[in-house]
C-alpha cells in the first residue's frame, strides 16, 4: 500500500511539473519571430509579402537557367547575371570592388538598391542616386518604338521611388511623366548594368496585384542566363559547418527556438522524473542458510507430513551415492568406518525405525560424512 501511495504521489509530481512547463514554453515563446510575414528581406527564399519568390518563379516558369548565390562576390562566376536585389547587408567596399569588376569583365548586374542603400552606390561609383516621391506616380516607355524589354509593358503605376542623378551613358527605358527615370541601362566595360530604382514594385505582394514590373526585369536577366540572385546579402550563406547552421536555426528562427524549449522540456522532465522524492527504503538485509539448515528444514517438512519413510529413504539414498556405494533399503556402512562415534550415532539413529527424529537422523548423516572425509 505504501509502494502504491508513493508511485501515485510522483505521478502527480510529474504531471504537475509537465504542466508547468508547457505553461512556461508557451509563455516564453517567441510568437513574433514565427510570423514571417515581419521579415523584411527582399530574399527569394521567402515568400511572404515582403520577399522575392515571385520573381524566381517567374523565370524558373519560363524555363530560364537560374539559382541563388549564397556565396561572398569573390566567388562569384564569371558571365552571366546576378540580381542583386535590395540587399539586407549592405555590401562592403570590398565587395563593391568585386562586384563592378566583374560587371567590367562581361557581367550583367540587376541593381535595385535599398532605399538606404547610399553607401553602395557611392563604392560602385558609376553616378547613381535615388529620391523618394511624395505621391506615387506612373512610368511609361522613355523610347519609341519601347526597347524590346517592354513588349506588353504600357505603364507601371504605383511608382514611389526614381532615380535623381544617372550617368551620362545611361538610357533610360522607363520614365515618369516628369522625367525621373525608373528603369536604366548602363554599359559598364564589356557587361552592363540594369538598374531599377523602386524595388517595392517588385515584392510579392505586389507583383500579386500588377505582375508587369516585372516583365522588363525578367526579359533583361533572361538575355545573360544563367541568372543568380544574390541570397549572401541577405544572410543566407553557403559557408560554414553543418554545427554553425544548426546553432542559427535554434537561436535565430521561431520553430528552432521552439525545438530548443521543447528539448530543454523533455531534459527537465527525465529529471524529474528521476528524482527520489523522501528519503529511501533500507534494503532489508536477508541472511543466507547453509546446505545443513535446508537439510534441516526439508526434513521437518516430511515429518509434519507424515512422510517419515520417504524421508528417511530418500536421505539414505543420498548417503549411499555420497560414500561411493550402490543404494540399499537399509543402512550399510563400510566397514573400516563401522567402529567410530559417528558411525554408532548413525546406527542408533536409524535403528529407531519410522519413528526416528528425521532431523536428528540428517544431523548424524552429516556428521558420518564430515567424519569419513577427514
Amino acid at each position: 500500500m505504501a509502494d502504491s501511495g508513493a508511485r501515485r504521489t510522483r505521478i502527480a509530481w510529474l504531471v504537475a511539473g509537465f504542466l508547468v512547463l508547457v505553461v512556461a514554453i508557451a509563455v516564453a515563446s517567441p510568437r513574433a519571430a514565427l510570423d514571417q510575414d515581419l521579415d523584411p528581406r527582399m530574399s527569394t527564399y521567402l515568400a511572404t509579402d515582403a520577399g522575392a519568390r515571385g520573381l524566381y518563379l517567374a523565370l524558373d516558369e519560363l524555363g530560364v537557367p537560374v539559382a541563388r548565390h549564397r556565396l561572398a562576390p569573390s566567388q562569384l562566376p564569371q558571365g552571366g547575371t546576378l540580381v542583386l536585389l535590395r540587399p539586407s547587408i549592405s555590401p562592403d567596399s570590398t565587395a563593391v570592388a568585386r562586384l563592378r569588376a566583374w560587371t567590367e569583365e562581361g557581367g550583367t548586374l540587376v541593381l535595385v538598391p535599398h532605399p538606404e542603400g547610399a553607401s553602395l552606390l557611392e563604392r560602385l561609383d558609376v553616378g547613381l542616386a535615388t529620391a523618394g516621391l511624395d505621391d506615387p506616380t506612373t512610368a511609361r516607355a522613355s523610347q519609341d518604338p519601347p526597347h524590346s524589354w517592354l513588349a506588353d509593358v504600357e505603364e507601371v503605376p504605383g511608382v514611389t521611388r526614381v532615380w535623381s542623378r544617372v550617368p551620362e551613358n545611361a538610357t533610360p527605358l522607363l520614365a515618369t511623366d516628369a522625367g525621373d527615370p525608373l528603369l536604366l541601362r548602363i554599359p559598364l566595360g564589356e557587361g552592363g548594368i540594369v538598374a531599377w530604382s523602386d524595388a517595392a514594385l517588385l515584392r510579392n505582394e505586389a507583383l500579386k496585384e500588377d505582375p508587369q514590373p516585372a516583365f522588363p526585369l525578367v526579359r533583361a536577366a533572361a538575355e545573360h542566363a544563367p541568372v543568380r540572385f544574390d541570397e549572401f546579402h541577405h544572410g543566407f550563406s553557403g559557408e560554414g559547418s553543418p554545427a554553425r547552421t544548426l546553432g542559427t536555426f535554434l537561436t535565430t528562427t521561431g520553430w528552432g527556438q521552439w525545438t530548443l524549449q521543447g528539448a530543454l522540456a523533455a531534459l527537465l522532465l527525465l529529471l524529474l522524473a528521476g528524482h527520489r522524492f523522501g528519503r529511501p527504503r533500507p534494503i532489508p538485509q536477508v541472511r543466507g542458510r547453509s546446505p545443513l539448515e535446508h537439510a534441516d528444514a526439508l526434513a521437518a517438512v516430511y515429518q509434519k507430513a507424515s512422510a517419515h519413510r520417504t524421508a528417511r529413504r530418500l536421505l539414505l539414498a543420498g548417503l549411499h551415492r555420497s560414500l561411493g556405494q550402490r543404494p540399499t533399503p537399509e543402512l550399510v556402512l563400510p566397514a573400516t568406518l563401522q567402529g567410530t562415534p559417528a558411525a554408532r550415532r548413525l546406527a542408533r539413529e536409524w535403528e529407531r525405525g519410522d519413528d526416528a527424529d528425521l532431523e536428528a537422523l540428517s544431523g548424524a548423516m552429516d556428521d558420518f560424512l564430515s567424519e569419513a572425509r577427514g
